[in-house]
């Protein structure tokens, strides 16, 4: 036991524990690296989803204000006709026989 653990061979497992741990930590960076490249690329990803989303919201909006406008002005027109078409009926032969037997 004591030949296998003199001066020399506890340097040389000293020094192979060492690589062998220096091996380990630099595939755990490697991992670490790309789990952040892979969430800035999710990151991306959801920014310019979220982008697409507000401008269809944006949209939508927009086209909802028009159509406001648009049903507005139908409604403007619907009262328009009610009273064109009520003054027709007032005005239309026999209903305003004054002396009718």
């Amino acid at each position: 036991m004591k030949k296998i653990l003199n001066q020399g061979n506890i340097i040389v497992i000293l020094l192979v524990v060492l690589f062998g741990h220096n091996i380990y930590l630099q595939l755990q960076i490697e991992k670490a690296i790309d789990a952040a490249e892979d969430s800035e690329y999710q990151a991306k990803q959801a920014v310019n989803y979220a982008s697409e989303a507000a401008n269809n919201a944006e949209n939508a909006a927009s086209y909802a204000s028009e159509a406001a406008s648009y049903a507005s002005e139908a409604a403007n027109n619907a009262e328009n006709a009610y009273y064109s078409a009520q003054d027709a009926a007032n005005n239309s032969f026999g209903t305003q026989c004054w002396n009718c037997p």
